[in-house]
């Protein structure tokens, strides 16, 4: 009966070591899924953060696109717009200098009728 006794006080401490060990796997099985849980919620918010950022980054470079083109549409204006009036100016110069010339041969050809004048009215004194 002692070795009845015994016997039977292995089997309970085994089966008690045998639930501690079950029970120490399964918290460690808990805290292996908690801790799966935790990265892979940590992966869904990263790959959130991220999708938000690359919507970030898309908006950006389409404000940016359309902020490029509409300066390059305001310089190619602006641009126009000088070369219009270089255009305009030149204009203003070549006509300022057409009347220039003009009142030149005017005058010349007002000089050149008064010495004949004065010519005519030499001759026709010495008659």
């Amino acid at each position: 009966e002692k070795r009845w006794k015994e016997r039977h006080q292995e089997i309970i401490e085994r089966e008690v070591w045998e639930r501690q060990r079950c029970e120490r796997e399964i918290v460690r099985q808990q805290s292996a899924i908690a801790e799966t849980e935790k990265r892979e919620r940590e992966r869904e918010e990263q790959q959130k953060a991220q999708q938000e950022l690359e919507k970030q980054m898309g908006r950006l470079e389409k404000r940016w696109k359309e902020r490029h083109q509409e300066i390059i549409e305001r310089e190619v204006w602006e641009r126009q717009r000088c070369e219009r009036e270089i255009v305009r100016q030149q204009s203003a110069i070549a006509e300022t200098e057409k009347r220039e010339r003009e009142r030149e041969e005017q005058q010349k050809a007002q000089q050149e009728l008064e010495k004949q004048m004065g010519r005519l009215e030499k001759r026709w004194k010495e008659r």
